[in-house]
């Protein structure tokens, strides 16, 4: 299975779409969101999605219940860390990096915030930071995908 991997969206209405574009390219089966929508209205276009949605919240998620309540049939928003299995693979989500990941049992760990885009492998976990989507930082908006069977990630810039 193909998992879409997003961050820091941050309101882009236009860039959304585009990543919804992508998704559905490579067939995602899955997509997850390491934080920072900023506002519930971003549901409008995230609402479209024909996948399962998983996420955290981001540290400008201010709107925290209107967020939850617009993405209530879309999927949950959760406080970091969350976890969720998907094809036996194990991910954990953060919108913030940590120093150092020792301490978490699991396959993939996924964050944003850097507005980065990363992946590597460190303690035989693989690390994905997607960049930002909202491309407001950077300039250069990105997701990642994530196949499931082939165990490997890739960066896609919008």
């Amino acid at each position: 299975m193909i998992i879409g991997i997003m961050a820091d969206s941050h309101d882009n209405l236009n860039l959304l779409e585009r990543v919804l574009d992508v998704f559905n390219n490579y067939k995602a089966g899955y997509v997850l969101h390491c934080g920072d929508y900023i506002a519930p209205f971003t549901s409008r276009v995230l609402g479209r999605l024909k996948v399962p949605f998983f996420g955290v919240f981001g540290n400008n998620d201010g709107e925290k219940n209107g967020l939850v309540k617009m993405f209530s049939n879309i999927g949950p928003i959760v406080n970091q860390p969350g976890e969720i299995i998907i094809s036996d693979k194990k991910f954990i989500l953060f919108h913030e990096p940590r120093d150092n990941y020792d301490g978490y049992n699991t396959d993939i760990i996924c964050f944003g915030h850097t507005h980065t885009p990363l992946i590597e492998e460190i303690d035989n976990k693989l690390i994905i930071n997607p960049g930002e989507c909202g491309g407001w930082v950077s300039g250069k908006p990105s997701v990642a995908v994530f196949d499931t069977i082939k165990n490997i990630a890739e960066v896609v810039y919008l």
